[in-house]
């Protein structure tokens, strides 16, 4: 009996409760450097808590790489005056807000489909 816990709950162990574990969304990052001055400064700082974040958690995903690209493409179109400072908060709201719905639809659709429940079986987990 006992050589069975233990693998279960190895396994166990390597998964998050479903619906407990969300990942912050790369923009947070950026959401807490708002108040700067500057669009620079904005983006340094936020690409900067991003960074330090996702390394410490070892998140680092894709798409908060893409979100990180859009921030720093806005900033040197600004530094490179082709827009103004506004026009780059302006489309940076418009891409986060994006963003943020893109993401409230799909734990939207998510959670209508339903928990899904794991079930260890042998060396293996079974979810339906």
């Amino acid at each position: 009996m006992i050589r069975y816990v233990i693998p279960v709950a190895a396994t166990l162990a390597i998964f998050p409760l479903v619906g407990c574990a969300r990942t912050v969304p790369a923009w947070a990052a950026y959401d807490a450097c708002a108040n700067e001055a500057s669009f620079h400064a904005m983006v340094t700082c936020g690409k900067s808590n991003r960074q330090t974040g996702c390394e410490a958690n070892r998140s680092c995903s894709a798409e908060g790489d893409a979100i990180v690209a859009y921030a720093d493409s806005l900033d040197q179109s600004v530094q490179r005056h082709e827009i103004s400072e506004p026009e780059a908060r302006r489309k940076w709201i418009e891409f986060r807000m994006a963003r943020a719905n893109e993401l409230r639809q799909a734990r939207q659709a998510a959670a209508a489909a339903g928990p899904v429940i794991c079930t260890p079986i042998g060396n293996a987990v079974m979810c339906n």
